[in-house]
């Protein structure tokens, strides 16, 4: 019987990850993506990172050199750019604005510079993310800033076009790429950012420390966190096969 060719799609930070307080990927994560890959299935890195970033890690663990940044607002395949989002020219001025407004608490990613229409804060203080998060949703709507929406990960805070999302980019670039649609891809994710592509997939994934919103929607768990979680789902789902 001829074997099924997945394209696993994963979010990096907090599912590749030792687990969510870290950036030091889990080492058995690089052994998972070989074996699968010398299988010949697809791996694919979605993530709130820059295109640079992304497509450095892909080459270096061993993933396809395809990508999704920008949490959907790019995506990447093999030295090639397309951005899913429109221009988001006004989208420097809020970053100056958070930026001078929350000086205490957050500071500007050092990503961002890559960043065409998402724009990502780190934390500085030990205020809460749900409290800065709030916050921040207050600036845009004094802004007037009606077209971007604002998400927190246990990383970061991102400020998003609302025309972008993982799964319209992951849609795009499988489709025009790979010549694939929802049924092939197992999706593996931690944060509200992966919900929407989890949903879509046709096995969706979450570490076990995900976010409750991902929890809930998700068609399978990992009894096991972040990297380690995700090697656990390659295992059940694709390896043992």
């Amino acid at each position: 019987m001829e074997r099924s060719r997945y394209i696993v799609v994963t979010d990096v930070d907090g599912t590749l990850t030792i687990d969510r307080d870290t950036y030091i990927i889990e080492p058995s994560v690089i052994d998972a993506i070989k074996k699968i890959r010398r299988n010949g299935h697809i791996v694919i890195l979605a993530s709130g990172n820059s295109i640079p970033v992304l497509a450095g890690l892909s080459r270096y663990i061993g993933a396809n050199m395809s990508c999704i940044a920008e949490n959907g607002c790019a995506i990447f395949h093999e030295g090639i750019i397309e951005y899913i989002s429109p221009e988001c020219k006004e989208l420097e001025e809020i970053e100056n604005e958070v930026a001078s407004r929350l000086k205490e608490d957050l500071k500007p990613s050092w990503q961002n510079i890559y960043r065409r229409c998402d724009k990502s804060f780190n934390r500085k203080s030990n205020r809460s993310w749900k409290s800065l998060l709030e916050e921040v949703k207050k600036i845009l709507f004094q802004y007037g800033a009606r077209d971007y929406r604002v998400v927190s990960t246990s990383y970061a805070i991102h400020i998003t076009h609302k025309a972008c999302s993982k799964s319209a980019a992951l849609e795009r670039l499988i489709h025009k790429y790979f010549s694939s649609t929802w049924g092939d891809v197992i999706a593996i994710g931690d944060s509200i950012t992966d919900r929407e592509m989890i949903l879509k997939a046709k096995i969706g994934c979450a570490v076990s420390n995900s976010d409750p919103e991902l929890l809930s929607v998700a068609k399978c768990v990992s009894t096991k966190p972040s990297g380690r979680g995700f090697v656990e789902i390659i295992e059940n789902l694709i390896l043992a096969e």
